[in-house]
């Protein structure tokens, strides 16, 4: 294996080169190499599975802990790991799958809520109820974001921030809150929020923050988190500071498109094979955000552009109710249907043939389809670059090339320079940036429970 010694890297390090992450788990199942998506939870769900808050029972032969991806006691999808914000989940009285959940077999990696206190619509007062926040994350949380005001929405009516410096200012005083009133014996591995609207205010915020070293890792956030130019050139400042070394995690806040997946597994492996120790994760909610809009994973779609996951609306119509038909998308619930057990005739709460369960069906298929189509694309990714002779994604092949170019390098940031066409190529055709914040976690739930 090819070393690279003499560098702005290494001499921070204490770690040997290795491309394999840390276990998050002891019996962590996925491939400690890759890059992990984490889903972000809707909480009428975590309450509905827990509390069987259904009308009618489970189809095909199942019972409604099999909805319970995170139990061990329920095999027939599991996955340990999953996200929540403490913004809205600290006021919830009710135990749910999350509150319940086996800590030793699950981990839990917590957003402060920033976005919903910030757009003060969640009648949520980031001073007020900061307290409660902190508290509700050490209480259930693994990996936690530290408590930080987007810049995103900042111009926008009714945002109650006028400017980036007001984002920043309120954030560090909520860091320093954090940093005191932390439970000094607390396990929770803290992430320190790196904000932006324009790759400049991303390093201002760095150099604002990154003095706070109770953080044991870091989240990237703002509508720059997909433009790889930024992302890496961040990534090599925190290098050169010395401060990615020895922290353990790094997360992307909003984020699954197949192409990232398969740059940040690239990303991670490298930073590990330069002395870090650490895995990188990412979130989104697409699987609850699709289900309330009555959408649904299919197949994956590899061509030589891009790698996707196609989605398209569910069955729905009054057919559908009496229909033997298998369901047509393969997951491990949807193998186990027909369209009569999703499609039924019920009192209200959706203008299709859906109730609850219904809806909570295809919010399972819907995880279980992106994490297969995630775990495939880097599979076929790593396949295809070991034959020598890619004939899927060639942009993104060219992407994954580049990240390597800059690490082989020392991470240059001329080098970075000279590869940034590459990035901006594969953006332009597979993720356009994304306007909005990230971290927004809408309830768009069609049954409102808690």
């Amino acid at each position: 294996m090819e070393t690279i010694m003499a560098n702005a890297i290494v001499p921070h390090a204490d770690a040997k080169p290795q491309i394999l992450g840390p276990k998050i788990l002891a019996s962590d199942p996925s491939p400690t190499d890759e890059a992990l998506y984490i889903v972000s939870v809707s909480p009428s769900y975590a309450i509905n599975v827990y509390e069987d808050n259904y009308d009618r029972a489970m189809p095909g032969g199942l019972n409604v802990g099999d909805l319970n991806f995170l139990s061990p006691q329920h095999d027939l999808f599991r996955i340990g790991y999953v996200m929540s914000s403490a913004g809205q989940a600290f006021r919830q009285k009710k135990r749910c799958i999350i509150t319940e959940r086996d800590r030793a077999a699950t981990s839990l990696i917590c957003d402060s809520g920033g976005y919903a206190i910030a757009q003060q619509t969640a009648g949520i007062d980031g001073y007020k109820h900061r307290a409660m926040i902190l508290g509700w994350m050490q209480d259930h949380a693994d990996f936690a974001m530290t408590l930080d005001v987007p810049v995103g929405p900042v111009g926008k009516p009714g945002y109650a921030y006028k400017s980036f410096k007001q984002c920043l200012d309120t954030t560090l005083d909520h860091l320093r809150y954090f940093e005191e009133k932390r439970g000094k014996n607390s396990q929770v591995c803290w992430l320190n929020v790196v904000q932006a609207r324009r790759p400049a205010e991303g390093y201002a915020w760095y150099n604002a923050v990154k003095h706070f070293d109770f953080c044991s890792g870091w989240a990237i956030a703002g509508a720059q988190r997909k433009n790889f130019n930024y992302v890496l050139s961040l990534i090599l400042r925190m290098l050169e500071d010395g401060n990615l070394q020895q922290k353990r995690h790094i997360h992307m806040l909003g984020t699954a498109e197949l192409p990232i997946a398969c740059m940040l597994t690239t990303l991670q492996r490298e930073l590990n094979q330069n002395g870090c120790n650490l895995r990188i994760t990412y979130d989104t909610a697409s699987p609850f955000k699709m289900m309330a809009m009555g959408n649904v994973y299919t197949l994956p779609n590899f061509t030589a552009d891009t790698l996707k996951l196609s989605a398209q609306p569910a069955p729905r119509s009054f057919g559908s109710v009496t229909s033997n038909l298998d369901w047509p998308w393969p997951s491990p619930l949807g193998d186990r249907l027909q369209l009569k057990d999703v499609c039924v005739q019920h009192n209200g709460g959706s203008g299709y043939y859906f109730d609850k369960l219904s809806y909570d069906i295809l919010a399972h298929h819907n995880i279980a389809a992106l994490c297969n189509g995630v775990k495939m694309a880097n599979r076929v990714m790593d396949v295809q670059r070991t034959d020598g002779a890619p004939q899927l994604a060639l942009k993104l092949d060219r992407a994954i090339g580049a990240i390597k170019a800059v690490f082989k390098s020392g991470g240059s940031h001329d080098v970075l320079a000279a590869h940034s066409h590459i990035f901006n190529d594969l953006a332009r055709s597979s993720f356009p940036m994304a306007q909005t914040e990230p971290d927004e976690r809408d309830e768009v739930d069609p049954f409102d429970v808690a």
